[in-house]
């Protein structure tokens, strides 16, 4: 059934999707603008008291827009707005995850079965940058660091504003998990550094709440330091 809606509404309009009241009780309705230059995507639901659709959220995606939202973000334009999720670095993680599958359920290859090569490679496109987008904000270094590019400040290889005794730790830590023989000694090592981290989230957070940006640089990079620590124990094998 639903294929033939499909079939019948492509026939129709070549390239504006609107999908029929068999589409709509999938619960997603995906829209393609004439132009092609937005996806719009709403989650339909249906009130008990009310037989009409309600479109709660809602997502408008535009190719150059999404580009400029990870690469070049702005107050006004950036993965948060994308997501509709409050601007904070303690994000809410349960919305957050909840709209990316929406999003990437909307554009699921199996959605568009019967739509041209263009409006498939541009859903493509439009995932890919979703996903890229869920990444930096789910991780704590990125979100930190996309924070601070919306207020265009930058984090640099070169930058020594991290005292020389963190600096130290950190890489007795990393050498300690080089050096470990056992799985225990390395889950040892990585619960130090797992408190470690937890109170640097802590501070960045006061650090954003109170838009202290210059503490919350230097937190962030605290923070990249302590995950690259991670990764190592992560990865350990016995040498």
């Amino acid at each position: 059934i639903v294929s033939n809606c499909c079939r019948r509404v492509v026939q129709k309009f070549p390239i504006a999707l609107l999908l029929s009241p068999s589409f709509k009780r999938i619960g997603l309705e995906i829209t393609f603008p004439m132009k092609l230059n937005n996806i719009y995507i709403r989650q339909l639901t249906t009130n008990a008291t009310n037989t009409q659709p309600a479109t709660q959220p809602e997502f408008n995606f535009n190719e150059k827009e999404l580009w400029e939202c990870l690469h070049k973000p702005s107050l006004s334009n950036n993965l948060f707005k994308t997501f509709s999720i409050d601007a904070r670095y303690d994000l809410d993680f349960k919305k957050l995850e909840q709209n990316y599958k929406k999003i990437l359920m909307a554009l699921h290859p199996d959605k568009f079965a019967c739509k041209t090569e263009e409006e498939k490679q541009y859903a493509e496109s439009i995932s890919s940058a979703i996903n890229e987008g869920y990444s930096r904000l789910k991780q704590h270094s990125k979100r930190a660091e996309y924070l601070l590019e919306i207020q265009n400040i930058r984090i640099e290889e070169k930058d020594t504003d991290i005292s020389q005794t963190f600096l130290i730790e950190v890489m007795e830590l990393s050498e300690s998990i080089e050096n470990s023989k056992t799985q225990t000694q390395v889950d040892g090592i990585v619960g130090q550094v797992n408190e470690m981290m937890d109170h640097e989230v802590q501070e960045i957070t006061k650090a954003f709440e109170s838009k202290n940006f210059i503490q919350a640089r230097i937190h962030a990079m605290k923070i990249k330091y302590l995950e690259n620590v991670l990764i190592a124990g992560k990865y350990w094998e016995v040498s």
